[in-house]
């Protein structure tokens, strides 16, 4: 394939495959150094700059072509480098603004299969592709070719992602970490306020020291001297009384102690003042021993608490295990004795079926009807029957099943 062909006695030249393929390179490497450029700076301007980019770039790649090859440089840049441009096929002027977009739409046709509409270019007449043919337009060569510029560009477009990219992503890392950092520090220096406001919160354990005040009084009962010491168990008896719930019948038991106590130093009159001492200690611990009168209302209270709870949740269940002592139970709790499951069938059903004359007349006992019947139309008694189960089916016959 060349890149000039004459035609007819005239000088003309036309653009040939490889060279007119070197401007598309040109062209689209310019495209991308714009492109790039306005995208990096939309990122900067937030969402709105981002989508304002994206459609500056879309407008970019879409306009490019049919302009500047409809300007009055009847050429792009890359062309314009390498001495090319689009004329009409037949006048050999300027085209028009719809004639450029026809010839671009016609691309689509000559990228098709292989891209053979551009192949075409180097062995047609005139040097045209398939989309020249269809716009009927030529590319015309009119100054020398600047292959090295054309090749520069070609070549920055290559190396500048190799080299920008990597600087915008780490500048963009950079400031993403700087900014977690700043984040970081802020949340550091705010957090200590709210730790130390947490503790000022925290005094309400205050109240606990209240509890030792009722130990107070009892430590501070006995008394060194005989006649305090007989005084005290008949103060200390109402403070009992006033803390239980039922203060009357506390004094009762309460009353003999002292008079038991009393004998004790009208025997040891004679004994010295030394050997009297212990007495009243002993009728002062007498007499605090009843503190504990909180012990009969727990027990009063446990029994409650411990409650037997049925082994099954239901009657059907129960039937099912065959555990008549459950079936009882629950009967006795009010479980409704004909309860159906989802297909309808009762537990006397269930009952009839195993054969289990106790329990079925448990369920008999309880109010369980022996004509129910079954989403199916099966009965008790007809189940009895189909099983064989006699001593069910007496039963059942017996209290009505028919």
């Amino acid at each position: 394939m060349t890149d000039q062909a004459g035609v007819g006695a005239g000088a003309q030249q036309y653009g040939g495959f490889w060279i007119r393929f070197l401007a598309y390179v040109t062209d689209s490497a310019i495209l991308f150094i714009a492109s790039s450029v306005v995208i990096v700076a939309a990122t900067f301007l937030g969402d709105a700059g981002a989508f304002a980019g994206a459609l500056m770039v879309f407008l970019l790649a879409l306009l490019y072509w049919p302009l500047m090859q409809a300007s009055a440089r009847q050429a792009t840049f890359g062309k314009q480098l390498l001495g090319l441009k689009v004329a009409h096929g037949s006048t050999g002027e300027r085209i028009s603004i719809l004639r450029s977009f026809g010839r671009e739409l016609g691309k689509i046709v000559s990228s098709a299969v292989f891209s053979l509409g551009f192949i075409i270019a180097g062995f047609t007449r005139r040097k045209q592709a398939l989309h020249d043919l269809m716009a009927s337009t030529v590319v015309v060569r009119e100054a020398p070719a600047r292959i090295v510029a054309a090749l520069a560009v070609s070549v920055a477009a290559i190396v500048l992602p190799i080299v920008a990219v990597p600087m915008l992503i780490g500048g963009a890392m950079v400031g993403m970490l700087m900014s977690a950092m700043g984040d970081l520090q802020q949340g550091q220096v705010q957090a200590p306020p709210a730790r130390v406001a947490k503790p000022a919160a925290k005094p309400k354990p205050a109240t606990p020291p209240a509890k030792p005040a009722a130990p107070a009084s009892v430590a501070a009962a006995p008394s060194p001297s005989p006649v305090i010491a007989a005084a005290v168990p008949a103060a200390a008896v109402p403070q009992p009384v006033a803390a239980a719930p039922q203060p009357a019948p506390e004094p009762k038991p309460i009353a003999p102690e002292p008079i038991a106590v009393e004998p004790k130093p009208m025997a040891a009159v004679s004994k010295p003042a030394a050997e009297s001492k212990p007495k009243p200690e002993r009728a002062a611990v007498a007499a605090a021993k009843p503190r504990p009168a909180a012990a009969p209302m727990t027990a009063r209270v446990a029994p409650a608490v411990a409650l037997p709870s049925p082994k099954f949740n239901d009657l059907m269940t129960a039937v099912l295990y065959r555990d008549a002592a459950s079936v009882s139970e629950l009967l006795k709790l009010g479980k409704w004795p004909d309860k159906p499951d989802s297909r309808g069938a009762t537990p006397l059903m269930a009952a009839a079926l195993l054969g289990d004359a106790r329990i079925a007349e448990l369920l008999l006992l309880g109010g369980a009807n022996p004509n129910a019947s079954a989403s199916n139309g099966d009965t008790a008694l007809s189940l009895a029957r189909a099983e064989r189960h006699a001593a069910v089916v007496g039963l059942l016959q017996r209290n009505g099943a028919r």
